[in-house]
């Protein structure tokens, strides 16, 4: 380690904004990564300060983690509309889109999403398809979901859907009700 990556117990006293002996305790706890020199004095790893410091920043409310959502639609329009509102509401949210169910579960695997947004009639791979297809992966298992769908409410698919727990809106869609469940789910995640 360069000393540029290692700094004092004084240094991330201030930088922490706690006392010597904080610092001292949590070293000892193993909260702050360090090493002792030759002569007994603690080098406390930069990074593991900074991470500690984001870390009491999220929780106090100053920084607030995105909320990753991933939408799979395979309408250009309606992805449009979906971009369209999202940049108006004034949620805390990382957007993905994705055309179609394989680029969806690609998308799953690479952008690993708290929030799925999903059509169920999709050519190639449905939405239906691709939901059994992430439930299968265990990192992915209790990815919350929520479907946009033209089917009617009694088909066989929907009433399946919704006895898994997943919220399925209709089609046409009220934005306004998808901003609410997002928000309720999305509060779930942050």
């Amino acid at each position: 380690m360069n000393s540029k990556t290692l700094i004092s117990s004084s240094e991330a006293a201030k930088m922490l904004n706690v006392s010597l002996r904080t610092v001292q305790l949590w070293v000892e706890k193993g909260v702050l990564t360090a090493w002792k020199t030759p002569g007994g004095h603690r080098r406390i790893a930069l990074e593991s300060v900074q991470n500690l410091l984001h870390e009491q920043n999220v929780q106090a409310g100053f920084i607030t983690e995105k909320a990753k959502v991933l939408v799979v639609e395979d309408d250009a329009r309606q992805r449009k509309l979906y971009s369209k509102f999202f940049a108006r509401w004034p949620l805390n949210i990382e957007l993905k889109m994705a055309e179609d169910g394989f680029q969806g579960l690609m998308a799953v695997g690479s952008f690993t999403p708290d929030l799925l947004i999903t059509d169920l009639m999709m050519p190639a791979m449905d939405g239906v398809q691709m939901i059994n297809a992430i439930r299968e992966q265990k990192d992915a298992a209790d990815l919350k979901i929520i479907v946009v769908t033209a089917m009617d409410r009694d088909a066989h698919e929907v009433t399946q859907l919704r006895s898994q727990g997943i919220t399925v809106l209709q089609k046409p869609l009220s934005f306004e009700e998808l901003k609410q469940n997002i928000k309720s789910k999305v509060s779930m995640v942050s």
